[in-house]
């Protein structure tokens, strides 16, 4: 064989080695790609967004004869909202007010209230529910305590409300394969309302709780598929 023929014949061997590898490439890229669409569809509402309401209970308090009102206020539903880790989103899960009743008389009145915030986090695309409660009872929830007294008619009233969050909670719920963790951090949950204004409602005080998103297995090798799904395109793009 002369050396043209040789070079000819190893030209051809490389070509065909080529076309081979490139035949794999589409195979893989095929594949992967329509895994990478299907995992697509399970995780489209990844990043890990969410929607939520709460009901707060009881709605109205009034101790004593009736001289204040404090009024928790549960919320509708609101959202989207981002649960990434490692953060999440702080969400209000409920709001109160005090109201004076008795504009012109002294009065004390003393509030320790059991309570119940039920948080309902709803899966964006699924429309799928979980729902975390908290209530009085639970370690690290106590009572919801506080005075609003007045020294006379036309005397600016005094009121303190305490924070009722004794210690870090989290409650785990599941939507669509993913785990969120709701928690409470009682350095940042409680804001106490506002003192009312003689015969009126003062500022609205606050719960708020975080939500962040753990990924089950399941959902990680999702993300992973369309990973791989990424890399096997541009590889092939490379190799032609």
């Amino acid at each position: 064989m002369s050396e043209k023929q040789g070079r000819g014949a190893e030209s051809s061997m490389r070509r065909r080695h080529h076309s081979k590898r490139r035949r794999r490439g589409y195979i893989l890229a095929a594949s992967v790609t329509a895994m990478s669409l299907a995992a697509g569809q399970q995780a489209k509402a990844m990043p890990f967004d969410f929607l939520y309401s709460t009901t707060i209970s009881p709605t109205t308090v009034e101790p004593g004869p009736g001289n204040s009102r404090l009024t928790q206020f549960s919320i509708p539903t609101t959202g989207p909202f981002s649960a990434n880790p490692p953060f999440g989103s702080d969400i209000v899960v409920g709001r109160l007010a005090v109201t004076d009743l008795a504009p012109n008389i002294a009065y004390t009145d003393t509030y320790s209230v059991s309570f119940r915030i039920d948080v309902t986090l709803i899966g964006p695309d699924s429309g799928q529910t979980a729902v975390a409660t908290f209530s009085t009872g639970d370690v690290g929830v106590g009572l919801l305590t506080g005075t609003v007294s007045s020294p006379g008619p036309l005397q600016p009233l005094i009121q303190s409300f305490n924070n009722p969050f004794t210690t870090p909670i989290t409650k785990s719920v599941t939507i669509g394969g993913v785990r969120y963790e709701v928690s409470i951090d009682p350095t940042r949950a409680f804001t106490a309302p506002g003192t009312p204004t003689r015969g009126g409602t003062g500022s609205f005080g606050t719960f708020t709780f975080n939500v962040t998103a753990v990924p089950e297995p399941a959902s990680i090798i999702l993300i992973g598929i369309g990973s791989i799904g990424v890399i096997a395109l541009s590889r092939l793009r490379k190799m032609n």
